[in-house]
């Protein structure tokens, strides 16, 4: 299922690029999400619930833009079903409703109305963990064994080794923040504001969070960056280098899986 919720996330990417008119190239700007990064290719082949999640994510960012505010929120349950992370969704609908409420002076309470959706779904996704666990808030006893927020924001930097990051690894943490940030604030025009607003609730809580696979925890956000950065990405000379590393990625990919201790 993973690998057919990964077709279908890239296929409604290049759906929702071409029809919202996001680029001049849209086949060009999709054919690099195939093999970059290579923890979306690793994820993507390897039955995580990653590939479900932005499948649904990119349906509810559509149809939120198009105004179609019901299949916005059932789009935005599945993802809640799919993953935790989806409440970050949330997050960016109450800052988009928010914005239009100071400019029209008006709250559109008919198009909020469906996003009740969203944590009905949360709290469905958690009674799941009561039944089977018997502990309703289980994700966050699991969660809380590896990684934590953290106050002052980018504390994983200033603090050795913790829940077993090597100092060794934090340049490459802050490559994934330079990248990902840019990427969000390039969408803050008039046309794609509700894109970086989505893209921001998702990456800012982020900057508090100590975990040694962030690469992993930003891999929702790739197809932001993308738009944000559509002229680098769909680009042939980016597109073919992409394509002629792949045994790169794949080599990345099967030392991962032969390596990985996960259960």
């Amino acid at each position: 299922m993973s690998g057919a919720f990964a077709l279908g996330s890239i296929l409604a990417f290049y759906e929702i690029v071409t029809r919202l008119k996001l680029s001049r190239n849209p086949l060009w700007l999709t054919l690099p999400w195939v093999l970059f990064p290579p923890r979306w290719f690793l994820l993507s082949r390897t039955g995580a619930s990653e590939p479900t999640f932005i499948f649904f994510s990119l349906l509810l960012w559509y149809f939120f833009i198009k105004g179609k505010h019901w299949w916005a929120a059932i789009m935005g349950a599945l993802a809640q079903l799919t993953r935790f992370t989806a409440v970050h969704w949330w997050l960016a609908i109450v800052i988009i409703f928010a914005v239009q409420t100071i400019k029209t002076r008006r709250l559109p309470l008919k198009q909020m109305a469906p996003y009740i959706l969203l944590p009905l779904a949360l709290f469905a996704h958690f009674y799941m963990f009561q039944i089977r666990y018997h502990n309703f808030w289980q994700f966050f006893s699991v969660q809380n064994q590896f990684s934590q927020a953290h106050w002052p924001p980018f504390w994983v930097f200033t603090r050795n080794q913790t829940f077993g990051i090597q100092t060794y690894w934090l340049e490459g943490h802050a490559l994934f923040y330079i990248l990902y940030l840019a990427g969000i604030l390039a969408l803050l025009n008039k046309r794609t504001w509700k894109l970086a607003v989505f893209g921001l609730s998702f990456y800012l809580p982020y900057i508090f969070w100590v975990h040694m696979d962030l690469r992993r925890l930003l891999v929702p956000l790739v197809p932001l960056l993308l738009i944000g950065g559509q002229k680098f990405f769909s680009h042939k000379a980016t597109v073919i280098a992409i394509y002629l590393l792949y045994p790169v990625v794949f080599a990345n990919f099967i030392g991962f899986t032969s390596w990985n201790l996960a259960p």
